[in-house]
């Protein structure tokens, strides 16, 4: 199993699912013996067999996946892309706020106007008042 930056990658979950799927195996047969101990002998011998065999293929596809160049390949380029996107994304959120800053400065400019302009209908409605 390859653990990257504190990441588990693909390859290593299906590992452990493979590992996981031999251990219900071999719990679900422990249990089916349980229930069958009366029953003939060769009923046990099969289903141990069957376990076996499964548990024989469980650990060739966990060598299998630890061994596939290819998949690791690829899932560091991809791993590669998604970085380069987290970069992106990283500007993209920096430039938002840059925008966000300009905005509430156009915003406190424009509500210093309207208040100019309040001031300056007030002082009229008092000339023309007078």
């Amino acid at each position: 199993m390859e653990v990257n930056s504190g990441e588990v990658s693909p390859l290593g979950i299906a590992a452990i699912l493979a590992a996981a799927l031999g251990v219900a195996v071999r719990a679900l047969s422990r249990g089916r013996r349980r229930r069958r101990e009366d029953d003939d002998g060769e009923v046990r011998d099969g289903l141990s067999e069957r376990v076996a065999v499964l548990s024989s293929r469980l650990d060739r596809a966990e060598q299998d996946i630890a061994n596939d160049k290819q998949g690791r390949a690829a899932f560091a380029a991809t791993q590669g892309d998604l970085k380069a996107v987290g970069v992106q994304l990283d500007n993209l959120a920096n430039q938002v706020e840059a925008v966000g800053g300009k905005l509430d400065r156009h915003g406190a400019n424009l509500t210093r106007a309207h208040e100019r302009i309040d001031d300056l209908h007030r002082l009229v409605a008092e000339r023309g008042a007078a």
